[in-house]
This record gives structure tokens, C-alpha cells and sequence, in this order.
């Protein structure tokens, strides 16, 4: 007969708990070895997410008792509801990580897709019992930075960055993470007149806020390697230059950062800022980072959906600075009311470089092997491109191969020139639809982008059993 429990918190009943009672599991022991690394991985983000919700029923009765000690008001009934909902995410998620760890088949389609959702769940309760027992604090030294502070120093360790040379600063979105750049140039580099140089593929709404500045000369470049932007330099003598080191286009051209890095405190003759936005080869720090050196200064940001390990429970940014240009930082992100609040902080996963660097590799591995099966079916490639900077036929092929991550999405463009966005938006849909029918959902594979040419962008991450369906959806939806 399922027990039932009656919960009772600070010596009050404060409702029914009307589940069958499961037991918790506390940590990930007994995991069979033999677990594929992305399954042990998302039972290692369950059992964090059980040890945080079992303490946070420990910080709910402290509260309270806190409250009746110090004769502060406090409503014991909302508590007690709190609690209710702490415990039965407990419940969910051990029991969604018992299910995992005795499953035959843990890595099937249906299996992560039913986890992943239970996790957003447990740390989504996290983050809202937590929120709502704490007020907001305007200071930059009050308890939310020291929410993000733990944060900032964990991507310090999953970057491998050194303290002494480095800081992290973490925001609210990935566009707060470029606007806490934009803030400290305009304040600090920036004066009127100056040249600032960008490739001319940027993310859009970085390439728009940027060339919309009004007292700077913005030049685009028209070449993408090394070589072009220091001729660019040379002639044009910027204080700031924006370079990524994919671009966000269809043939996701790049440009080698590193070699760019060791040319330029040779082409200029003033202290020259280098941005870099490295989202889409979120996993090649700290091979993008160069040695001090008192004519090249690096800012380094990008938005944290791949920082996220595919759980995606918020949003979120990040900043790399070196290390003496923390206050300041600190500082402009305070007054720009840029920083995350600590609902966004309770939902950002703990995990360590391993965990992060396994996932990268995985994610890209996975890219590669989808642009490969799309290149070789000759139905795919009688109406269009595929292009992955890891393809041997990418023309930047050998740059990707010097990078740890050379990218985990894959594009595609028809030949046809005269075929345009709402094209692309009916084969997406199409094929979205055969993806679904095995399970896939197409919201997190397929988009389309209505750039020059518009393109369609395809990314299934470490999930090794969709890339055959993603491929066979594409090919079939093309018929």
C-alpha cells in the first residue's frame, strides 16, 4: 500500500503531501561505468540538483525559525506551500534519476527527453523558493553578487583561465554581455573620431548596435583572415577591432584568432582592443586568449546557451576581461543594471571543465558526422550546400582543426539563388515534421535565418541517436 505523508513544517501542519513517497537518491555512485559520458553527466546534474533542493529544505526551516527568533513576520502557510513544492521536486527528479541509471537503454530518444524536462523542473523550483523568500539588493556587493561570484569563479575553472590574469563577469543575456562590452569601451577606449574595424559578418544585432554608434567611424572589412584584417589596421589605425572567430553566415567562414593575435602588436602602435564574440566555439578557451602584452588587450564575451549543457532552464551571458579591469567592470555592469539576477543565477547548472569540454567535443562530433551524411547524399546535394568548418572541404578547414571546437551547428543553403527565407521556413517545417515523428524535437535542430544568402541552421548537440533522424528528416523533407 503507497504511504502516505503528512508534511509538517515548524511544528504547524502546512498541507497534505499526496505523492508516493520514493526514495532520494543522493548521489550517482553506482553508476555503471560503461554509461555513455552524456548520460553520467545528466545524472551527475540530478544528483546536484537533489543535494540543492535537500538543502534548501534545510534553509526553509532555518528561515522560519529565524523569523519567530528574531520576531520578524512570516507567513508560516506560504512556507509550508514552499516546502511542499521543494519536497516534490525532490521526489521527481531522484525518481527521474533512478529511472535513468536502471534503464536499458538510457541514451534512447524518448529516455533524455524525459529527463531533461524534470531537471529544468527541479532547478526552475530552485530558483523560485529561493526567490521568494530573498528581496532584491541594488548593491554590487549585496547577496545577488554574491550569488553570481560563485558562478563567475566555476567558469573561471571551465575556461582554465588564471585568476591572476583573467576575470569573469557574468550577465543577464548573451546582448547584456555585449552591451557591458559596448559600456566599458565607450567609456574607457573610445573617443569621438576613432576607427573601430569589424568583420563584416557579426552576429545582426551586435553589427546593428555597433554601426549605429554616432561618433566613431565603424569600417567593415571585406576579407575574413588574419592577414586582411592586419592589412586593415595598417591602413585604418583602429582603437578597437571586432573579430569572431566563426561567421554567422551560411558558409560559416573563419578567421583564425590566434594567428591574428600573434600579428598584431606588430601592426599597431597604441594600445588596440580585440573583441571576440566566441559563442558559436563556445569550448576553445583558452586557446583565444593571448599572453599579456601592453599593446593588444582582449575582451572575450558570449551567450551562455552552450554554457548551459543543453538544459536551457534561462538566459545568460558572459564577459572575459584581463584581470586588473575587474572593478571596472564590476562597476559598469552594476550602473547599466546589467548583471543576472539571482533567479538567473539559481538556474545556471554547476559542472566542471571536464563535464563542459566532453560536451563540446560530443556536440561537435555530432556536427561534423550530420554535415557528412547530408554531404553524401547526393539528393542533398543536388539542390544545395552543406557546410561545417570541420569538413574537409570547408575552405577554412585547417583553421577549424587548430581549435579544440571548431562549432556545433550545420548549415544549409539551396543552389538557387532565387529561393529565399519563406522557402527555407517551408523545408524546416517540413522536415521538423518527419524529425517529430521519431521523437525529435524540431524547435531544437532547425532555424531558419534570413541572412545573405538566408540559410537553414541545424544543431543536434551531444545527442549521438539524432543525428541519422536529423539527416534522413532533411533528405526526406527535400523530396
Amino acid at each position: 500500500m503507497p504511504r502516505r505523508t503528512t508534511f509538517r513544517f515548524g511544528g504547524e501542519r502546512a498541507g497534505r503531501w499526496d505523492i508516493t513517497d520514493r526514495p532520494v537518491l543522493t548521489a550517482v555512485a553506482a553508476q555503471p561505468t560503461e554509461l555513455p559520458a552524456r548520460v553520467t553527466d545528466l545524472a551527475g546534474q540530478l544528483g546536484r540538483c537533489l543535494r540543492e533542493l535537500h538543502a534548501l529544505q534545510h534553509e526553509l526551516d532555518s528561515h522560519i525559525e529565524h523569523c519567530r527568533r528574531a520576531g520578524l513576520a512570516a507567513d508560516e502557510s506560504i512556507v509550508g506551500r514552499l516546502a511542499d513544492a521543494t519536497r516534490q521536486a525532490k521526489w521527481e527528479v531522484a525518481g527521474q534519476q533512478q529511472i535513468l541509471l536502471g534503464d536499458a537503454e538510457p541514451t534512447a530518444t524518448e529516455r533524455l527527453a524525459a529527463v531533461e524536462p524534470v531537471l529544468r523542473y527541479g532547478t526552475a523550483t530552485l530558483a523560485y523558493v529561493r526567490g521568494t523568500l530573498a528581496s532584491c539588493s541594488p548593491s554590487p556587493t549585496g547577496p545577488d553578487a554574491a550569488s553570481y561570484d560563485a558562478v563567475e569563479q566555476q567558469l573561471l575553472d571551465v575556461f582554465d583561465l588564471v585568476p591572476e590574469e583573467h576575470a569573469v563577469s557574468v550577465t543577464a543575456s548573451g546582448m547584456a554581455a555585449y552591451t557591458l562590452v559596448e559600456a566599458f569601451l565607450l567609456r574607457e577606449r573610445l573617443r569621438p573620431g576613432d576607427t573601430v574595424l569589424r568583420t563584416r559578418h557579426l552576429d545582426a544585432r551586435i553589427g546593428a548596435q555597433l554601426d549605429s554608434l554616432p561618433f566613431v567611424n565603424v569600417v567593415q572589412v571585406d576579407g575574413h583572415s588574419a592577414e586582411d584584417l592586419i592589412a586593415a589596421v595598417r591602413q585604418h589605425r583602429p582603437r578597437c577591432l571586432f573579430a569572431d572567430p566563426v561567421a554567422d553566415t551560411a558558409g560559416q567562414r573563419m578567421t583564425d584568432i590566434p594567428r591574428l593575435l600573434d600579428l598584431l602588436p606588430a601592426a599597431v602602435t597604441e594600445l588596440t582592443t580585440v573583441v571576440i564574440d566566441g559563442t558559436l566555439v563556445s569550448g576553445a578557451l583558452p586557446d583565444l586568449l593571448p599572453a599579456a602584452d601592453d599593446r593588444v588587450e582582449v575582451l572575450y564575451y558570449e551567450r551562455s546557451s552552450a554554457l548551459q549543457l543543453g538544459i536551457d532552464a534561462g538566459v545568460g551571458g558572459v564577459v572575459v576581461c584581463p584581470a586588473p579591469l575587474r572593478p571596472t567592470f564590476d562597476q559598469q555592469r552594476h550602473n547599466a543594471g546589467l548583471a543576472p539576477h539571482r533567479t538567473g543565477v539559481e538556474l545556471f547548472p554547476q559542472y566542471d571543465r571536464d563535464s563542459y569540454l566532453g560536451r563540446m567535443y560530443r556536440t561537435g562530433a555530432n556536427a561534423l558526422r550530420l554535415a557528412r551524411l547530408l554531404h553524401d547524399d547526393p539528393h542533398v546535394r543536388a539542390v544545395g550546400s552543406v557546410y561545417h568548418p570541420g569538413m574537409p572541404s570547408h575552405p577554412d578547414h585547417e583553421i577549424a582543426g587548430r581549435l579544440p571546437f571548431p562549432g556545433g551547428r550545420v548549415t544549409f543553403t539551396y543552389h538557387y539563388p532565387d529561393l529565399g527565407t519563406a522557402e527555407l521556413e517551408g523545408l524546416a517545417e517540413r522536415a521538423g515534421g518527419r524529425a517529430r515523428q521519431d521523437g525529435v524535437d524540431p524547435a531544437t535542430i532547425l532555424s531558419t535565418t534570413d541572412g545573405a544568402p538566408p540559410f537553414l541552421s541545424l544543431r543536434v548537440g551531444d545527442r549521438d541517436d539524432h543525428v541519422d533522424i536529423v539527416a534522413a528528416a532533411l533528405s526526406g523533407a527535400l523530396g
